[in-house]
């Protein structure tokens, strides 16, 4: 932000704007998310970031803000002057609720050599 806010109607208006935004992308990609962050940065640099796993995922800007102004009223950011406000999603399912951005399983054969040198000669060479 080009100016520090201190007035939480401001900051709400703006996390409002994000959380619109953040929902249009989930419905875009049909998913939705376990975990809410709020990430507060102050005039002076430092940041916290709040987080909350709620029951239900959430795909809704409405449900977003309702967790994100709890998280809010509950931070220090009415007490020093807001630099940056931001929204964080993450642990994203589909809709049928299995996660996104999964560790794959890659099928190598317990006994096969993966060393990057194995069919490679190594000169040694000295100065």
């Amino acid at each position: 932000m080009s100016e520090d806010l201190s007035n939480a109607d401001q900051m709400l208006t703006i996390l409002a704007t994000l959380a619109e935004k953040i929902e249009q992308r989930l419905k875009i990609h049909g998913c939705a998310a376990q975990t809410i962050t709020l990430k507060i940065k102050f005039a002076d640099f430092q940041q916290i970031t709040l987080s909350f796993t709620p029951d239900k995922p959430l795909c809704d800007a409405t449900a977003m803000m309702g967790i994100v102004t709890t998280l809010l009223n509950e931070s220090p950011a009415m007490e020093r002057p807001v630099r940056l406000l931001g929204i964080t999603l993450s642990n994203l399912i589909n809709p049928q609720n299995t996660p996104l951005g999964s560790q794959l399983d890659l099928p190598f054969d317990s006994n096969e050599n993966l060393s990057p040198l194995k069919n490679h000669s190594v000169k040694e060479t000295t100065i």
